[in-house]
C-alpha cells in the first residue's frame, strides 16, 4: 500500500507546486493534494482525494502551459509523473493515476481548434474512379479520428430522396463536393502534415482547396465576455455528444451600430452566449466556437426538421435585440460515416 516517500527536493518539483499554489490558492482539492505531497505520505483515506485532485491539477498546468509558463509538453508529462515519485505507491493505484491523467491530459497536449473546409474539382478522371480515391481518403481520414486529431468530419449536403416520375422514387446524393469539420491539433504545423498524407491530396491536391481558420472554445469565449461585462459567472467546458437528426453548420457573423458602445455588445452576446451554451448542454446544439480575432461564430446544431433551425435562431438574445446587424449563413451537413455508406456502394465496380 502506500508509505513514506523518498527524496521531495527536486527543484522542478517545487517550482511547479509554487507556481500551482499560487494560482489556485482557493481550490481545496487540489490544495489537498499539495499539502499531501509536501508531508511525503498518504494514507488509505488520502487515495481518493488524489484521485479527486488529478484534473485540478491537470487544469491548473494547463493555464500555466496557456501563459506561456510552461512551453514543452513533454515536460509537463514528466512534471506531472515526477510529482508522484516521491510516494511508493501500489500498481492498482498507480495504475488509477495513470487513467485519469490520460484522460484529462488533452486539455494541454490538444490546444489549438481549427475549422477546415476542403472542395474538390477533379479533371481526367471518371466519376466512379473519384469515389474510390474518395472512400480511400476517408479511411485514412478516420485514422484521424482514432488518434483524437480528428474531432467532427461532415459532407456539405444530404441524402433526399427524388421524384422518378409515376409514383417512383430514388435517393440520390445532393450537395457540393465539399468536406469541412474540426480539428484539435498541438500546433499548426501539425495540419499541413496531416493533411499531405491524405490521399486526396497526394493524387489530385492541385485540383483542391483547402481553408482553415483558427477557433477558440465557446465557453472559454462566454466566460470573457461575462468578465468584460462585470458578471464573474465561469463556463466550465460542455462534453458534446452525437445524436441522430438532421446537421446544420450555422455561422453567425456579428456587427454592431456605431452608436453602441463595446460594452453594451458584450453584454447582449454575453446574454446570448449563456442561452447558447444550455442549449448545447440539452443537446440541441452539437457544439459552437468562437472564431478567433472576429466577431463569428460557427455552430453545428442538429435537429429533428428544418424549422426548428429558424426557431432555434431567432429565439436567441442578440437576433432579438440586434438581429439586424447579425449575418447568418446556413450549410445543410452528413456525417462523414453516413457519406461513405454511400460512396462503398457507388465506388463498387
Amino acid at each position: 500500500m502506500l508509505e513514506r516517500g523518498g527524496d521531495m527536493g527536486l527543484g522542478q518539483v517545487n517550482e511547479l507546486t509554487n507556481q500551482i499554489d499560487h494560482v489556485n490558492q482557493k481550490e481545496n482539492k487540489l490544495n489537498r493534494f499539495l499539502d499531501l505531497r509536501r508531508k511525503g505520505f498518504l494514507g488509505i483515506a488520502e487515495r481518493r482525494a488524489l484521485s479527486l485532485a488529478v484534473p485540478n491539477v491537470v487544469k491548473q498546468i494547463a493555464k500555466m502551459k496557456e501563459a506561456n509558463q510552461i512551453r514543452d509538453v513533454i515536460g509537463v508529462n514528466s512534471l506531472f509523473s515526477t510529482l508522484l515519485k516521491g510516494f511508493k505507491i501500489d500498481d492498482t493505484f498507480a495504475a488509477e493515476l495513470e487513467t485519469a491523467w490520460n484522460s484529462a491530459r488533452t486539455r494541454i497536449t490538444m490546444v489549438l481548434l481549427y475549422f477546415f473546409e476542403n472542395n474538390i474539382e477533379y479533371h481526367g478522371m471518371t466519376s466512379k474512379e473519384l469515389y474510390k480515391l474518395w472512400l480511400k481518403h476517408a479511411g485514412a481520414a478516420f485514422q484521424l479520428y482514432n488518434q483524437g486529431i480528428m474531432k467532427y468530419a461532415f459532407k456539405v449536403g444530404r441524402k433526399q430522396k427524388i421524384d422518378k416520375g409515376g409514383g417512383g422514387e430514388e435517393e440520390k446524393v445532393t450537395g457540393e463536393r465539399c468536406v469541412l469539420g474540426v480539428m484539435t491539433v498541438e500546433s499548426p504545423s501539425v495540419l499541413d502534415t496531416c493533411f499531405s498524407n491524405l490521399p486526396l491530396h497526394q493524387a489530385i491536391g492541385d485540383q483542391m482547396k483547402s481553408k482553415f481558420t483558427p477557433l477558440r472554445p465557446y465557453e472559454g469565449f462566454a466566460s470573457d465576455l461575462n468578465e468584460r461585462a462585470g458578471d464573474q459567472e465561469k463556463f466550465e467546458e460542455i462534453t458534446a455528444t452525437m445524436t441522430k437528426g438532421l446537421f446544420y453548420l450555422l455561422t453567425f457573423t456579428v456587427d454592431y451600430d456605431p452608436s453602441m458602445t463595446q460594452l453594451d455588445l458584450f453584454k447582449i452576446w454575453a446574454e446570448e452566449a449563456k442561452e447558447a451554451l444550455q442549449a448545447k448542454k440539452a443537446g440541441r446544439v452539437l457544439d459552437l466556437w468562437k472564431v478567433v480575432a472576429e466577431r463569428k461564430v460557427l455552430a453545428i446544431v442538429c435537429v429533428e426538421n428544418p424549422e426548428d433551425v429558424d426557431r432555434m435562431s431567432l429565439d436567441l438574445p442578440i437576433m432579438k435585440k440586434m438581429g439586424d446587424r447579425v449575418r447568418v449563413e446556413c450549410k445543410s451537413l452528413r456525417p462523414v460515416h453516413d457519406w461513405v455508406e454511400d460512396l462503398q456502394k457507388l465506388a463498387q465496380d
